[in-house]
């Protein structure tokens, strides 16, 4: 059996470096990067193909080697990748393509699967780690797209039947977007006031939130990565927030007196209250005066003093 094993490594990797040699890996790639195949999306059969080049793509920047299988509570991805997958890496000349490709499968297909998520995320993750200057290129994709992404991961929902296989992968998709935001100071710096824009569209309702809530406030405290420098909120982008917090504060329901249940998750709720604590203890309680206004205002509500 273990003879068996090592042959069929063997020969998968002779088959990898034949595909890529002979113009695979290229000719797939054109396919994954072109915008016109980007035209009728939302098909089934349009998503598998997309997947199946997605998983070619992957298979070939990492080869035989398994990824370590993120579980629940680890979502890291710790895959290396050899010298044939740095040369494939040197050898893209339009990363921006490349990025915006990446991100198309998750904004513009409804019929995405959690398994071609999880491979973007771990391509994402290997392009940021291998050239920083990725991490600008990302920003800066036309019509939002990168803050699309994060925002959508952020709250993903997996589709089909609710089973624990499914709720365990989105679980995953989430906890590798917050890690992923948070390892890189860079994309730490993009990220809040895209959170701070998106916290209104957040639905009030929604038992999905807890690594939206989570990235926030460790954001606000300030997140330690893997480059030399901490990204730190500035003062401004406190105040933004907590703001924002309040906005949203003032929007969830109050139960009524004749109500004998109340039904709302308390989700949302509890993450605003845990994010205006970490801005206090940021920057400060004046930092939310401009907060307690619109919040008062919001519930209808007096100042005690």
């Amino acid at each position: 059996e273990e003879n068996l094993r090592n042959q069929m490594i063997d020969d998968s990797s002779s088959f990898r470096r034949g595909f890529i040699e002979s113009g695979g890996f290229n000719a797939v790639l054109r396919f994954f990067t072109t915008k016109g195949s980007l035209t009728g999306q939302n098909d089934p059969k349009f998503s598998m193909g997309y997947a199946f080049a997605l998983r070619i793509l992957k298979c070939c920047f990492f080869g035989s080697s398994r990824a370590v299988a993120s579980s629940y509570d680890s979502p890291t991805f710790t895959r290396d990748i050899d010298d044939i997958g740095k040369s494939l890496l040197l050898s893209l000349t339009d990363s921006k393509g490349f990025l915006l490709s990446l991100t198309s499968v998750v904004v513009s297909d409804t019929n995405v699967s959690d398994d071609a998520v999880l491979d973007v995320l771990q391509l994402l993750k290997l392009l940021f780690g291998f050239e920083r200057r990725m991490t600008q290129v990302f920003a800066s994709l036309p019509d939002s797209s990168s803050e699309k992404f994060l925002i959508t991961l952020l709250l993903w929902e997996s589709k089909g039947p609710i089973t624990i296989a499914n709720v365990n992968s989105g679980a995953r998709i989430k906890r590798a977007t917050e890690e992923l935001i948070l390892r890189i100071p860079a994309l730490s710096n993009c990220a809040l006031p895209w959170l701070i824009r998106s916290l209104d569209m957040v639905n009030i309702t929604s038992d999905g939130t807890n690594e939206f809530f989570s990235v926030l406030i460790k954001l606000v405290e300030g997140s330690q990565g893997e480059d030399a420098c901490a990204f730190a909120p500035s003062t401004s982008m406190l105040k933004s927030l907590s703001s924002a917090v309040c906005v949203k504060l003032g929007s969830h329901p109050h139960p009524s007196p004749d109500a004998s249940s109340f039904e709302v998750s308390s989700g949302v709720l509890c993450g605003c209250l845990k994010l205006l604590r970490a801005i206090i203890e940021r920057g400060g309680g004046t930092i939310l005066n401009e907060g307690v206004e619109i919040l008062l205002k919001e519930t209808e509500s007096q100042s005690w003093s």
